[in-house]
């Protein structure tokens, strides 16, 4: 009975084989590997948004290596409201820059907040709420004093926007200069403190 049912699942497994081995080649043919989406049962998960490598590398091309990025991409689906999956490192892996808040899961914080409540640390909420509630004012309803405050307090001065998330603003241009344009990706430099965007 035993071998019975080994070889039972065993057709099964390889019915589904060229399925679940054979797309990934073939997605990665087709759009390249570095938009290919890991296959999650009953989750959609976003790829890299169009433009978005040029975008991050002409960050990388025209920032200082100290400098911060601010980005309103957090999530590979969902979203900050919701379930947010916050496996997204997208910026920080191609601008080479550190990021004020992308992802968080598989950080230390994400594991120990894991453990404390037993869920999976892709889907924690972020511990620091102040500072993510400081990064998202920026983006959703700027003004001189959220662009100040990133900038002073945190040493934010680029944002990378994906428009896949929201369309920015019109008030954002007024606190930062809008600096490139590519796909669905924007990216904004902010003004030295005290100074009108260009």
């Amino acid at each position: 009975a035993l071998v019975a049912a080994l070889a039972v699942l065993a057709g099964y497994a390889a019915a589904t084989a060229p399925q679940r081995l054979g797309q990934p080649f073939v997605d990665t043919a087709r759009h390249g590997w570095r938009t290919r989406a890991q296959p999650v049962p009953g989750v959609r998960l976003a790829t890299l948004p169009e433009g978005g490598i040029r975008a991050a590398r002409w960050v990388r091309a025209h920032a200082r290596p100290g400098d911060v990025v601010a980005t309103n991409a957090h999530c590979r689906s969902g979203d900050i409201r919701g379930r947010c999956d916050s496996r997204h490192f997208w910026v920080a892996a191609y601008t080479e820059r550190r990021v004020l808040v992308e992802g968080w899961g598989y950080t230390a914080g994400a594991h120990a907040q894991a453990a404390r409540t037993g869920r999976s640390h892709a889907v924690v909420p972020y511990w620091r709420p102040e500072l993510l509630a400081a990064n998202e004012a920026l983006f959703r309803a700027p003004s001189p004093a959220a662009a100040d405050r990133l900038r002073r307090a945190y040493g934010v001065r680029w944002l990378l926007v994906d428009l896949r998330v929201q369309r920015p603003p019109a008030g954002l241009g007024r606190v930062a200069a809008l600096r490139l344009r590519v796909g669905r990706c924007a990216v904004y430099e902010l003004s030295p403190a005290g100074a009108p965007a260009p």
